[in-house]
């Protein structure tokens, strides 16, 4: 078929550029009207192989255009067909040039291991350097570790041993072991973030005429003087008798009153306070 432009002289009108300025003419602008030659007009047509046309196994399907010249290609699923993928490396398949398809593989970094391990109050107050024993799952190998315990640890802290975890493969590194903190429980105190809290017994007359009592701290005991009136539940703060903070600060120690009535009196007793209730309610 040949195509010839609406204004077939379009050309002839324009002075060339080489008559105004005395350079080579420029080639001509005008599309050729020569026919192409394509496979798809050649002698005989084209022949489609057979299946041309029908639903490929990747999901899409090829489309032949007819003798217009032109042919459509449409594929689901990558955008490539089962061929191309398998000859270029789409990660179906071995490539035609040699190796797998897709991306080559690479060292690849070990897993990292976590671990629970208990640390006492006094080991989070000073820090401490402890041998710990760890058994990975699956071995019955046991594996020790001189492990270095910071001054001023928390609940929930990891404390990181590098290079401890799973091996890596194909030349990769190995991962890290993380040993998380939990502190062990105290016979005489709990833990609120850095500070400490310690309940003390207070009898009814202790609390009534005041007293001074001995508590413990993580350095050893110190007295502790209780007001007269005091009433159940009331703290008394020692100033930095607790753990270390974040900022290296440390918190203090809480002492709660606890009022410790007694269940059994004798005779005498009874009458003391029968007399001491006549007298409050008079």
């Amino acid at each position: 078929m040949r195509f010839a432009p609406p204004f077939a002289s379009w050309h002839e009108s324009i002075i060339p550029m080489s008559r105004r300025t005395k350079r080579p003419p420029k080639k001509s602008l005008r599309k050729s009207t020569k026919p192409t030659k394509s496979w798809a007009n050649q002698p005989g047509g084209f022949q489609p192989p057979p299946g041309w046309g029908a639903q490929q196994p990747s999901g899409g399907f090829y489309q032949y255009g007819g003798g217009d010249g032109g042919v459509e290609f449409e594929f689901g699923g990558t955008g490539f067909s089962d061929f191309f993928e398998a000859f270029f490396g789409g990660g179906r398949g071995r490539s035609a040039f040699g190796g797998f398809g897709g991306r080559q593989a690479t060292a690849e970094r070990g897993a990292d291991v976590e671990a629970d391990i208990m640390v006492t109050l006094e080991e989070a107050l000073h820090g401490s350097t402890r041998t710990v024993s760890l058994r990975r799952a699956g071995s019955n190998k046991v594996e020790n570790y001189q492990v270095k315990i910071p001054r001023g640890v928390h609940e929930g802290q990891r404390i990181r041993l590098a290079g401890q975890g799973e091996a890596g493969t194909r030349g990769g590194k190995s991962g890290d072991l993380f040993l998380r903190v939990r502190l062990a429980r105290h016979p005489d105190f709990t833990v609120e973030g850095s500070d400490l809290i310690h309940e003390v017994k207070v009898a009814p007359w202790q609390a009534v005429l005041g007293t001074e009592l001995k508590v413990p701290t993580l350095e050893g005991n110190v007295r502790l003087k209780i007001p007269p009136g005091t009433q159940g539940g009331q703290r008394f703060r020692l100033r930095e008798r607790g753990l270390p903070g974040i900022s290296g600060k440390r918190g203090n120690l809480y002492v709660v009153a606890q009022m410790n009535i007694p269940k059994k009196l004798t005779e005498r007793e009874r009458e003391i306070w029968s007399e001491l209730a006549k007298l409050h309610s008079a």
